[in-house]
């Protein structure tokens, strides 16, 4: 099954996720969702990791590769609730500050809101904007996007703005030349194409 954008590497010694519900989901759910035994569970849960903060522990480590070009933007990173909770809470932010040309600002507006699926539905999207005002308002600012971990958080930064958010994994990838760019006007499509209307239900 897919859960997000999951990827196994390193010969299946590690499990990545860039989309941090699939973490929390395989913690609390791994025996349902993996239909396995409880020992393979544990040993998928002890082997999975957010991306972001796998990338941040090579770096460390002295093993991510440096060699990226440059990415002329300014971006908004906002930190996900659930990534603070954990031990790198903003590896994102780290390791876009890496990257050339990246001026990268921190959102220091809390929660965008969204709390899962909690701002999709109807009658909490006026409650959910109310609380992610903060952070609309930042992207708002003269930022060329945003940048975040969660999928959910991405859907509400791009809220009441033409300014497009996305994974921070997205412009490491640009900056190691493995996205296309530029766009038309010297901006990469990645930073100029937002996900589209949100449809509450």
């Amino acid at each position: 099954a897919y859960y997000g954008a999951v990827w196994q590497c390193i010969g299946a010694q590690a499990v990545l996720a860039t989309f941090g519900v699939f973490l929390v989901m395989l913690v609390l759910y791994g025996l349902r969702i993996l239909r396995a035994t409880p020992r393979f569970v544990k040993g998928v849960i002890a082997a999975t990791c957010d991306a972001t903060s796998f990338l941040l522990e090579l770096h460390r480590e002295g093993r991510l590769r440096l060699d990226f070009r440059p990415v002329p933007a300014q971006v908004l990173y906002h930190a996900p609730c659930h990534s603070r909770s954990g031990p790198l809470p903003t590896a994102g932010e780290h390791l876009l500050r890496l990257v050339p040309g990246l001026n990268v600002q921190t959102a220091a507006a809390g929660c965008s809101g969204m709390a899962g699926t909690f701002g999709l539905a109807r009658d909490h999207y006026r409650t959910s904007l109310r609380v992610g005002l903060g952070l609309v308002s930042a992207m708002r600012s003269g930022v060329t996007a945003g940048a975040t971990e969660c999928s959910a958080c991405r859907i509400q930064m791009e809220q009441g703005t033409t300014k497009p958010s996305v994974h921070p994994v997205k412009l490491l990838a640009r900056a190691y030349g493995m996205l296309p760019g530029p766009a038309p006007h010297g901006l990469d499509d990645l930073l100029t194409t937002t996900s589209g209307r949100l449809v509450t239900t």
